[in-house]
Parts: C-alpha cells; sequence; structure tokens
C-alpha cells in the first residue's frame, strides 16, 4: 500500500490527444492505487466534457474545475514536466516536487531554459528521461533519476498478434510498410523520409501522425501522411508495418530523447531503423542504429529482408520489460523513499537545497574558504550584517564578527518555521553570488534551530546566473560587488565600508 496520499499534475497537457508520457504515468499511479488528479488543458480535438472524469477509481481528471476543494487536508505529490510551472506549483502546498525532465532545453524549446534550470534545482526529485538530460540534472540536483520512456505492453502487444481490425486508411495501402508515428515536427528529417520512399518504390512509406510546426512536406506515389490518429488506434497501424523508423535529425534536442516510438514498435514486434539517437544505440542488438542516411536505407533493407521469429521474440521480452507499469513502480519507489527521508515535511522545493552536505569546496585547515572560493562575481552583505544596525556585530576595518546574540536579534522577528532560503530572502537585504556558491556555517545553525527555523544539512545555496530571476523577483538584489568568504564566527571583507 503506497504511503502517498495523492499525485497531481497540473495543467500541461489534453489526456485524450497525443498521449504522452504524463499521461501513461498518471494512469499507471493510479492503476497502482494512488489517487491521481490529472488538471485537463483541453485542445481543439478534445472531446472530455467539462467536470471531472474517472477513467479508472482512482484517477481524477479535472476539466475546466478547480482541484483546490478536494485538496482540504491533503498536501498532493506535485509531478509536472512543464519547467515554466515551477512559478506556480507551490499553490497546491506540495509535500514533495517531482521534475520530470523530458527534453533538452535546447534548438526547438530553448525558451524552456531559464525555467528548466530552476525547476531542476528547486525540485525534490527529478526524473530524466535519457543518459544525457540525466548527467546535467545530476550536476545540479543530487536528487536526480534515470527513469527512461516505456511502452502500454498490454495495448502495442495486440499489434504482434495482428488479430485487430484493420483501419480503412491503411486497408489499402500495398506492403510491405515501413512505417513511422509520431508528431512531424522540425525534428524530424524529412529529406531522409523523401530519400526513404525513393529507394524502396517497391514499398510504401505510412506516416501516421499530425503536422508541427511543419508545412511543406515530400510528395511521392508510394507516400502516405495518414494524419492524427486517435491513441487507442495506434496498435491498430503498428501490425501493418514491416519496419518501424525513427527517422529524426542530428541535434542537441534529439541527442537528449528516449523516443516512446522506439518502445511502441518494440512492443509491436517491428523491427526498428533509428538515426543516430545515443539512446536507441543502447540497444544495437535489437534496434538498427544508424549514423548516416545511406546506413539508413541499408538498415531498412536488413530490417525488411532478414528479420527472424526469435529476434521477434526478443523484441517482446524487451517491451514488457520496459512498460508503462514498470517505470510507474519505480517512480513512486523513488517518490516514497523521498518523502520518508523528509518525514513527509516537504513542499518547499527545496530538493537541492535541503540536502547537498558540505562537500566539493576549498576549505582551509580552519574550516574558513580557501582564498579563490568566489570567482569575478561577489556577494555584498550591507543591511543584514551592517554593525550601524546591529549593535552585536564588531567592525575593525577588515572583517565584522557577531555572536550568537546578534544572530539572536536579527532572526527574532521571524514567523516559526520560516526555512533558511526565505530567511535570506525575506530581508531582501543579502546580495548573492551569482556564479559561486555561499556557504551558511553551524554558527547560523544553532540560534536559526532555537527559533524553530529550518535548516538542512550545512546548507549550500549555489546561486547562479540561472536563479537571478527569481531572487530579484523575490526582492533581492544581485550585484556584481564586494568579496565575502564565510568563515565559523566572521565575515571576511577586504573592501568593506561601514554605513
Amino acid at each position: 500500500m503506497s504511503t502517498i496520499d495523492c499525485i497531481l499534475y497540473p495543467q500541461t497537457l489534453d489526456y485524450n490527444y497525443l498521449v504522452q508520457r504524463p499521461q501513461q504515468l498518471m494512469k499507471h499511479f493510479s492503476e497502482l492505487g494512488v489517487p491521481s488528479f490529472f488538471l485537463n488543458l483541453p485542445s481543439p480535438h478534445s472531446n472530455t466534457p467539462q467536470g471531472i472524469v474517472k477513467p479508472n477509481d482512482n484517477l481524477y481528471v479535472f476539466n475546466q474545475v478547480d482541484p483546490m476543494p478536494y485538496l482540504q487536508g491533503i498536501r498532493p505529490v506535485v509531478y509536472f514536466s512543464a519547467a515554466s510551472h515551477i512559478d506556480i506549483v507551490q499553490q497546491y502546498n506540495p509535500s514533495l516536487l517531482v521534475f520530470d525532465s523530458v527534453d533538452e532545453p535546447s534548438d526547438e524549446f530553448e525558451a524552456w531554459k531559464p525555467y528548466y534550470l530552476r525547476a531542476v534545482s528547486l525540485s525534490d526529485v527529478v526524473l530524466c528521461t535519457s543518459d544525457r538530460l540525466f548527467e546535467t540534472a545530476r550536476s545540479i540536483n543530487p536528487h536526480s533519476y534515470l527513469v527512461p520512456n516505456g511502452c502500454d505492453y498490454n495495448h502495442f502487444s495486440q499489434a504482434a498478434g495482428k488479430t485487430l481490425s484493420v483501419p480503412a486508411d491503411i486497408a489499402s495501402i500495398p506492403g510491405p510498410i515501413i512505417g513511422y508515428v509520431g508528431v512531424v515536427a522540425t525534428w524530424v528529417d524529412l529529406q531522409l523520409i523523401d530519400r526513404l520512399a525513393a529507394e524502396f518504390p517497391d514499398c510504401s512509406v505510412v506516416v501516421v501522425g499530425p503536422l508541427y510546426n511543419v508545412n511543406d512536406v515530400p510528395q511521392r506515389s508510394n507516400l502516405h501522411w495518414l494524419g492524427f490518429k486517435p491513441y487507442e488506434e495506434l496498435a491498430a497501424y503498428t501490425q501493418q508495418f514491416s519496419v518501424g523508423i525513427i527517422p529524426f535529425i542530428q541535434s542537441n534536442m534529439t541527442e537528449s530523447v528516449n523516443p516512446i516510438k522506439m518502445w511502441e514498435y518494440i512492443a509491436s514486434g517491428l523491427p526498428v531503423v533509428s538515426t543516430a539517437i545515443p539512446e536507441a544505440g543502447k540497444f544495437q542488438d535489437l534496434v538498427f542504429y544508424s549514423n548516416n542516411h545511406d546506413e539508413f536505407i541499408y538498415n531498412v533493407y536488413r530490417a525488411l529482408h532478414y528479420d527472424t521469429a526469435e529476434l521477434r521474440a526478443q523484441r517482446l521480452v524487451l517491451a514488457e520489460e520496459n512498460s508503462w507499469r514498470h517505470r510507474a513502480q519505480l517512480v513512486l519507489s523513488i517518490v516514497e523513499e523521498r518523502l520518508a527521508g523528509r518525514g513527509q515535511a516537504g513542499g518547499l522545493g527545496r530538493g537541492y537545497i535541503d540536502s547537498i552536505p558540505d562537500a566539493g569546496h576549498d576549505h582551509g585547515p580552519d574550516g574558513h574558504f580557501q582564498e579563490g572560493f568566489f570567482d569575478d562575481e561577489y556577494a555584498d552583505f550591507e543591511d543584514v550584517f551592517c554593525p550601524d544596525h546591529h549593535p552585536g556585530g564588531h567592525f575593525d576595518g577588515h572583517e565584522r564578527r557577531w555572536g550568537h546574540e546578534t544572530i539572536d536579534a536579527l532572526i527574532d522577528t521571524l514567523p516559526p518555521q520560516t526555512s533558511i532560503i526565505q530567511l535570506w530572502t525575506t530581508h531582501s537585504r543579502l546580495k548573492i553570488s551569482t556564479r559561486r556558491p555561499v556557504h551558511i556555517q553551524n554558527i547560523v545553525k544553532i540560534p536559526l534551530e532555537k527559533h524553530r527555523v529550518r535548516v538542512h544539512c550545512r546548507l549550500v545555496t549555489s546561486i547562479r546566473p540561472k536563479f537571478k530571476p527569481l531572487l530579484e523577483r523575490k526582492g533581492v538584489r544581485v550585484r556584481r560587488r564586494k568579496h565575502i568568504r564565510f568563515g565559523s564566527y566572521r565575515v571576511a571583507n577586504r573592501r568593506v565600508h561601514a554605513r
């Protein structure tokens, strides 16, 4: 029995249109007994009625309905895949923030980058679909996990048996069929598809999926563009394919993708031919991996003529081992472990901030930071640590010293249960390095805990340019100024001027 009260997915996708990873995971979370709230974003293709729809006993699709009345007394796990939602997720009072990193914030998705870095940094758990995304996230947030995409095995394995009714628009297309299922966007190599149709005139090339940010597509007598099809019908189309293709161009974005269609083709029993996508390269014993167009054409030929029943059986086994149900079980175990480690007292989105130990930084023998800790961008502390305002401080022209009494006085007015990051931003007077970390030593921890202010480990806040807009919105001024070091009881500043 899961210890998770509820999982909520913010309004991002249409539940019934272009079924993707979030819909699949939320569906399987619910089937594994976790109440799951999917906040629907209707598309023009939507047929979801206004109100709350229950696809199963634990899955609630909220269509233009406010979920807040249904969250009374509940702190949901907020699972989100749109990085920009990092600015809105706190409204749900989450017990845990889980960010699903599904695409590289580059090329077509470059606009996501500022949000992406903050989402990775501020979430309690980060899920990553590919090795490249995982390595990026892990360098920012230690609570990052590799959870690749999967397949709806029960649905697509029906195609392997070829027992489904054949859709009318593909029934008349002569085989063998070289097929693609998915969105046709700028990351799809249309020139390769055109060449494929030219090189295999005795085959049909069939594309199932809508056009997205693409207007002109190649036209040939054996090239068929069938457009969008409901998810429930996709297995009926893949059962007609002889080969499943992934003709993606080479880019930063596609180098990070773990294509769902690869798993769906494999679950359909199909041989798969892919361009040089690293995630496809992991399975070169069962997936034809192509470094260029010539290899792709040759691999399609091999897939058409040299596939065997034994390879087909191996693909089905691999697909079953990589089902969405297995992925959902893995995610739930990660979330439950993280909640248990935090005593289910999360919700502030401090996955990076509250868990990094004091490691990886250079300290001198007295525990102070060595020179060179900061680069050319510095932190500047004015009002918070100013002797003129706080009599307990001592200023001798080179360093300021404070005892516990001064820090006590500083935080006397703070409300109970204030988090450490909120402490500094609440005062709106701390100018933080925009490049290198600021380390808050134990001198701060003891008096803060006495005032019931949560301090997580020996806090390290890594404030880099990606955080600047967030801090400035909170009233924290970020400047390039003085070189300040935190020691056990002092802040050293070579160029400080008392006010």
